[in-house]
């Protein structure tokens, strides 16, 4: 006995569109969190360095 509920998993599976993240959400994404990160962890290396030096 097969599940009415397969047959609509299959059916909107078969409709289902893919498209690319940009066109998806209508813009480009500025990829900030990466340069936060990115600046946040040079200066926290930095910061180390700078207390290890002090404390020596």
């Amino acid at each position: 006995m097969t599940d009415p509920r397969d047959a609509e998993v299959a059916r909107s599976s078969a409709t289902e569109q893919h498209v690319i993240s940009d066109r998806a959400r209508g813009g480009s994404t500025p990829h900030v969190a990466r340069i936060v990160l990115g600046v946040s962890l040079v200066l926290i290396v930095v910061a180390f360095a700078i207390i290890l030096f002090v404390n020596g």
